[in-house]
């Protein structure tokens, strides 16, 4: 195996690559470098990028963005003659990261028309798309001289929640971070400052409309219900699972350590990365087609991405 895939592999597991769209970017990259192993083999070209693929796309759970790449290549490959595979695969390989990237510039646009006119956004974890919706938005505000607000979760035991805030920051938002424990109380109460909407990222969505993201956002959607307040997802399609339902345990489960480096041996801790969120707490999934509600998901996937629901 090529050091530089064994390489792309160790850093998602160890979450230096973070994030799906990142983790389905350095699938594909891992790929695009197996190919030039066998770039002179056309028939082994596509056994090498499926073994590669599923390597990269299956060393984290819960990661459709990168499985749903796996199936693109392998799907638009079997349209392509044998002969030709050599001077197309590259091409097919970076067509689906051109499609990642436009997902998530529609995704960003429609997220900013639906959310701008709300002055407080509360945020979880570190989505790169919903960070670029909330500056959209700050700067929409701006504009027009309304003031606009971000509350950002600190996002515990790896803290991605710091990330959001100090890029928000940066960026000239006035953010607020709470932790994660506060969360609850923070949007029901309305003490500190008054919420009017949620915008949360996604890892994996499902068929029925629930979806599983950064654990803590259950939390934070039970709140939002209780609490009137509204709560979206921004999602692209590339991330349906079209297969059965992930279960509890399909989860993902970190190392104890990061949650407590010193910890008493034998003492068992329980360290989820993600947790499964249903979807009678969303009030809308923007996605690259817009604001879908949960009977919209599987209809509208089914006509812009067909070869997900291919058998390959």
């Amino acid at each position: 195996m090529d050091p530089k895939i064994v390489k792309l592999e160790n850093d998602i597991k160890s979450i230096k690559i973070q994030g799906a769209t990142n983790v389905a970017l350095a699938t594909i990259e891992g790929m695009k470098i197996a190919v030039k192993h066998v770039i002179n083999e056309p028939d082994r070209i596509i056994p090498i990028i499926k073994k590669v693929g599923e390597r990269l796309s299956l060393a984290r759970n819960n990661e459709p963005l990168a499985r749903n790449g796996v199936k693109y290549v392998l799907y638009m490959s079997k349209k392509v003659k044998l002969d030709d595979l050599p001077s197309e695969i590259i091409d097919i390989c970076s067509s689906y990261q051109v499609l990642i990237q436009n997902a998530k510039r529609d995704i960003i646009n429609f997220g900013t028309d639906v959310l701008k006119k709300e002055e407080v956004i509360l945020t979880h974890c570190h989505s790169s798309t919903a960070v670029s919706i909330l500056k959209n938005i700050a700067k929409f505000r701006s504009i027009k001289g309304e003031k606009f607000k971000v509350i950002s979760t600190e996002t515990r035991p790896l803290y991605q929640g710091r990330l959001t805030a100090k890029e928000l920051f940066n960026s000239g938002i006035e953010v607020t971070q709470i932790v994660d424990s506060f969360s609850t109380s923070f949007i029901v109460e309305d003490k500190y400052i008054p919420i009017g909407a949620v915008i949360v990222g996604c890892d994996e969505l499902l068929k029925d409309g629930s979806f599983i993201n950064k654990v803590g956002t259950y939390a934070i959607a039970l709140a939002s219900k209780k609490d009137n307040d509204k709560f979206y997802v921004a999602v692209s399609l590339l991330k349906l699972e079209v297969q059965e339902n992930t279960s509890l345990q399909g989860i993902e489960q970190r190392e104890a350590s990061e949650v407590w480096k010193d910890a008493p041996k034998g003492m068992k801790i329980i360290n989820p990365a993600f947790e499964k969120i249903d979807s009678s707490y969303v009030t809308g999934y923007i996605t690259e087609a817009g604001e879908l509600k949960k009977q919209d998901i599987l209809k509208t996937a089914r006509k812009i991405y067909p070869w997900l629901f291919d058998s390959i």
